[in-house]
This record gives structure tokens, C-alpha cells and sequence, in this order.
């Protein structure tokens, strides 16, 4: 396949990234104290806007005792020295070249630090929860009084904050107390002076036009020519016809096939791509506001700004998903470009309607409305945040992917956990907003940044086979039964059928009152018995109910009056050697005559 990139800006290596590691530790006397990091990697790094922090752990403590926020651009190389203000040489790292902090950086040599990177931790020094008694290492290579200095060959941080540590077996090299000349320069030795620096944040960098403080490269894994809906979604197509689970998984497995996973920091460089202004291609198009605003204007480079833009989880990532390593943090299906202060607002509120204009500080934006547990947004992308929705609940099924959870639509607000609401007002926006050609364009390109497509976009009316039984109110019929009164005689052989509109009942036949019979197929239409003889007229009353699939129930009873006259006998053909008439006359009366002394005895 033919690879293509897209770049945000200026030239980038292919897979960069950058690695930020702690090259130095100081524990002297007094106050000279700090810890160095440095960037080994080849693209800046923004340490407030990308949430870095050092965090100090005194005495064996498994929880951190103070955390300092670090700021400021790491270009690759430069080194930034956080230090306690009482560091001897502490004038030589004023902004942009050391950050103060003599909070965190008051440690001995029995404490522990981690660095971490939003919920990531990037590198430790010491063991967290594990008091080593007054250092870290051996009696002659240790950290109390002692310069630590990070071996040139070590590029890869200690993420492992629970392991052993021992400086002194391989990562460390030793120098005397109050060595402070390797402060602020990656390596081993002493700085020279022209190493690298650090910049401010919101300082323009000088390696490249980069319109991010990091600008990571994409590869295009697709070409949207390759897509074919017959081969795409071949399970989905063989499983049209099956239950909704079964469809279900079908669609799921079909989009999952070529996912390819992005970083966080490539989630900026795709979204200029798949969001970009058709009328303008400078700007990007903004998800709640439909404003259109310079691709530059970016939270990243301005400091989250209200009116810049930035990454909106439509499905929020506090529901199932909160580290950046998970897949669904950054599916750019669900990624979308959004002015900085209503991302805000929206906050991780469900979906539905109602509420009131939402008020942004300086601005209402009366198409997006915001009930306190909830957020309607504009009618034109109403559709568009549904069918995203859609796609994340079926995207990501339980064990599907190991680091993520089953994500779940539900008919309800103030959800928690992996669930989202409200269903049903989502689908109700999937049918008043239809697909139209700006999403068709941008699935397209999703699909050639991340490799799998939202079926929900490619067939909408799937939408409706998954959901409508759980959204939309169906027509049903309610069951009605009933049954004539009858009348048999006693030793007759006796069907009853229930009458019933509809089919697809279950049957349930049972005895009222009245003598006893014994029934048989009562979970069918025709309830069958033998009418037992009687001295007098019975009336038995037999009741019957039937239950639809939806659980809708009717019954009705029946009268069934037994007569105290015998079942027909069957007819006697005279012959010969029976006497003739005479035979059969002899039969009758005795017939009437035994019928006589019954009705006799009856009534004594």
C-alpha cells in the first residue's frame, strides 16, 4: 500500500516520541536539593498543557506527600532543574531553566519521587510504599549526601514504582555532596553551557512552524477507495436476518478488524484533517458551535484559552475510559474539535433534551441547551453526536479489548460507571437527522487515519434494527378468548375449543367448579374430557386464559351442562338368529326399562 502522512505542520519524524525522563537528583546540605529532567525524545514537550508532575514520597509513604505541577516546553534535549529555593546555585535556574518549588523538592535520602504524565506514571526515583531506612542503595553508593546522575545510556524511564530500587547496581553514577555543575544538561558530565533549553510556555519555538507544542505525524493505514461495503461488513450482511444480540456482535466485529490505535498527541493532527472547514482550509469546524475558527487557535499552543479549541470526548471519558492509554480515549470517531469554554460546560453531562441556554461567560449559545444534568446540542449535529454514540456502545463490548469496558447506552440521566444516556432521545435525534454529506466525508477520513468506519453512518436503518425495540412504542393487539356454554351427555367424549384473534398464545385450561373431570391438552386451544355419568343435570364451569408474547393475558369461563341422559347407543342391526323384530323389541324395552328405574331412583 501506498504510505501517506499528514503532518500538522512543518517536518516530523515518523512514530516520534517523546521521552522524559529523570536524569539527575540532588541531596546536599542544607537546602541543595533538586531533582533534573530532561527530554530525550525529538519533539517538544509541553509540561502543563500535557499535566506533568513530580510527586514527593517521605518516610515509606504509599501516597504521595506533596505534588507540584510542572510547566514550561521541553525542546528534545533541554533539561529543566525543579529545585528547592535554598540550592546554592538557585539564580542560575530563574524561568525558563529551573521551576522553584520548595515544597516537593525537600527530600532526604530515604524519600522517593514520581513522575508522572496526566494518570501515567514516566519515570521513579526510590521505591513508593518502602522505607529503606536512611537511603536508597549501598553503603558507599547511596542517595543521602550524594549527586545521582543518570547513565547516557538510560532512555526509558522506571514506571514501575513498586519495584526494588537500588541506584547503585546499574542506572546511577555517584558524585560527592553538593555537586551541582551537572544541573540543567542531560548526560554524565558537567555542563558546558550550550545545551539546549527549556522555553516558557506560550513562547514560539524555533525548530519548526508546528501549529501544536507537539505535532505528531500520521500514517494513512486506509485509502478510501479500499473501502468495499460488501467485504467491510461481511458478518454484519450474513447476520441481517438474526436476533438483535446476534446482529449486534456482527457489526461489532466487523468494525473492529484494521483499528488502528492513536496517541493522544496524533488525536490533534487527525482532527484538522477530519474536521477541516470545506470553505476554508485553514480553519476547522467547531462541533457545538458550527463556528469556524483558524486551525492555529488551539488550546494546546494557548494555554486552553475559552475561545481556543480543543479534543471533545463525545462520549465523555470519565465514562469508562479516563487514561489515555485506552482505546476509546482516542477513537477519533468520537473525538471532535470544540470551543474550549462550551467543552467546558458540557462537562460529562448525558445527552438529552431540555434545559436552558447554555452561557459560556461572555457569550450565550442559545442552540446548545444545558439542564444541570444533561446537554441538548444544536439541532444539525444532533444526529451526527448519536450516531458517535452508537458507535462507541458497539465498538467496545465486554472482554472485547483488554483495556477497555462495555461501554452501554441507557434510557436514562446521572449515569456512572461505563453507562451513557439517554438513549432514547438520541434515537429519536438519529431520525429527525438524517446522515448527511459532511459526515459521509468525515467517516471517510476517519477511516483512512484509523482504519475501521461507523456502520451507523454507513447504514443508518441499523440504528433501528439494534434500538427501535427498546425505543419506539409498538402497535400490539391485545388477546381477547371466549367460549359457547354447552350441553353433553354423561359418558360423551367432549372437545372445547377457545376461540382467539390473534396467534402465538399460550393456553391454560383448568377446572372452576362443579364434579370433577379430568382434563387433558389444557396447555393447547382444545381443553378434551369424558363427561361422567350423573344422577342429575351437572353444570361444570371450566375457565381458560391465553398469554401473548408480551405477557398480555385474557380469560374467560365456560358452563358446561352434563345431562343425565346417556351417551347415544350405538345402533343394533336385527338378524336372523336374534329372532328378528322380535330380538330388537326385547332390547328397547329393556333399554327404556333400566333408563326408567334411574330416573325413578333419582328422584327418591
Amino acid at each position: 500500500m501506498k504510505k501517506l502522512s499528514i503532518l500538522a505542520c512543518g517536518l516530523f519524524s515518523l512514530n516520534a516520541v517523546a521521552d522524559v525522563v529523570i536524569t539527575e537528583y540532588v541531596e546536599g546540605g542544607g537546602y541543595n536539593k533538586a531533582i533534573e529532567i530532561t527530554n530525550l525524545g525529538t519533539t517538544n514537550v509541553e509540561l502543563g498543557a500535557e499535566g506533568y508532575t513530580l510527586s514527593l514520597y517521605t518516610n515509606g509513604s504509599a501516597n504521595p506527600s506533596k505534588t507540584s505541577n510542572l510547566s514550561g516546553i521541553l525542546v528534545p534535549n533541554s533539561s529543566l532543574v525543579i529545585y528547592n529555593n535554598g540550592l546554592t546555585v538557585a539564580s542560575s535556574f530563574e524561568p525558563p531553566l529551573g521551576l522553584p518549588d520548595n515544597n516537593v523538592i525537600n527530600h532526604n535520602g530515604d524519600d522517593a519521587y514520581v513522575l508522572m504524565k496526566g494518570d501515567e506514571v514516566v519515570d521513579s526515583f526510590g521505591q513508593v510504599g518502602v522505607d529503606p531506612g536512611s537511603y536508597w542503595g549501598s553503603s558507599d553508593n547511596n542517595s543521602k549526601d550524594h549527586t545521582l546522575r543518570r547513565l547516557a545510556s538510560v532512555t526509558t524511564g522506571d514506571k514501575d514504582v513498586s519495584n526494588t530500587f537500588d541506584p547503585s547496581n546499574s542506572e546511577w553514577i555517584f558524585f560527592d555532596k553538593d555537586t551541582v555543575d551537572g544541573l540543567g544538561c542531560m548526560g554524565e558530565e558537567a555542563c558546558t553551557g550550550n545545551e539546549p533549553a527549556p522555553l516558557l510556555e506560550g513562547d514560539s519555538t524555533p525548530v519548526d512552524t508546528c501549529i501544536f507544542t507537539r505535532c505528531d505525524e500520521i500514517v494513512k493505514v486506509k485509502l478510501r477507495e479500499d473501502y468495499v461495503e460488501s467485504t467491510y461488513y461481511t458478518k454484519s450482511n450474513a447476520a441481517i436476518d438474526s436476533d438483535i444480540i446476534a446482529f449486534k456482535q456482527a457489526v461489532h466485529e466487523d468494525i473492529k478488524v484494521g483499528h488502528t490505535q492513536l496517541t493522544y498527541n496524533q488525536v490533534w493532527t487527525a482532527l484538522i484533517e477530519t474536521d477541516e472547514d470545506p470553505d476554508n482550509p485553514e480553519n476547522i469546524m467547531l462541533l457545538y458551535t458550527g463556528k469556524s475558527i483558524a486551525k492555529a487557535e488551539n488550546a494546546s499552543v494557548n494555554n486552553n484559552a475559552p475561545d481556543s479549541w480543543n479534543r471533545e470526548h463525545v462520549w465523555s471519558k470519565s465514562h469508562g475510559f479516563p487514561n489515555s492509554s485506552q482505546l476509546g480515549y482516542t477513537d477519533i470517531h468520537h473525538l471532535r474539535p470544540a470551543d474550549a469554554s462550551i467543552n467546558s460546560l458540557r462537562s460529562n453531562y448525558d445527552f438529552d433534551n431540555g434545559g436552558e441556554p447554555a452561557y459560556d461567560g461572555s457569550t450565550v449559545t442559545e442552540n446548545n441547551l444545558l439542564s444541570g444534568i444533561s446537554w441538548e446540542p444544536r439541532d444539525i449535529v444532533k444526529g451526527d453526536v448519536a450516531r458517535m454514540m452508537f458507535y462507541m456502545a458497539v465498538r467496545y463490548e465486554q472482554s472485547s479489548d483488554l483495556n477497555m469496558p462495555d461501554l452501554t447506552l441507557v434510557d436514562k440521566v446521572e449515569t456512572e460507571g461505563s453507562e451513557f444516556g439517554k438513549l432514547c432521545s438520541l434515537y429519536d435525534w438519529h431520525k429527525n437527522d438524517p446522515v448527511d454529506s459532511q459526515e459521509i466525508e468525515r467517516n471517510n477520513n476517519v477511516y483512512e487515519l484509523q482504519g475501521n468506519r461507523n456502520p451507523f453512518i454507513d447504514h443508518p436503518e441499523w440504528v433501528e434494527k439494534i434500538y427501535s425495540v427498546q425505543c419506539e412504542a409498538l402497535e400490539i393487539t391485545m388477546p381477547t378468548v371466549s367460549v359457547g356454554a354447552i350441553e353433553v351427555k354423561e359418558g360423551e367424549d367432549v372437545s372445547l375449543t377457545a376461540n382467539v384473534n390473534i396467534d402465538e398464545l399460550t393456553f391454560e385450561w383448568s377446572q372452576h367448579s362443579g364434579i370433577s373431570l379430568t382434563l387433558s391438552a389444557t396447555d393447547s386451544a382444545t381443553v378434551s374430557f369424558k363427561a361422567p355419568n350423573v344422577d342429575k343435570a351437572e353444570v361444570v364451569v371450566l375457565s381458560v386464559s391465553v398469554t401473548d408474547n408480551h405477557g398480555n393475558q385474557a380469560s374467560t369461563t365456560v358452563d358446561i351442562t352434563i345431562a343425565d341422559i346417556p351417551a347415544a347407543l350405538p345402533e343394533v342391526t336385527p338378524s336372523e338368529s336374534s329372532g328378528g323384530s322380535i330380538g330388537y323389541t326385547l332390547l328397547a324395552l329393556v333399554s327404556l326399562l333400566s333408563w326408567r328405574t334411574r330416573a325413578f331412583k333419582g328422584k327418591n
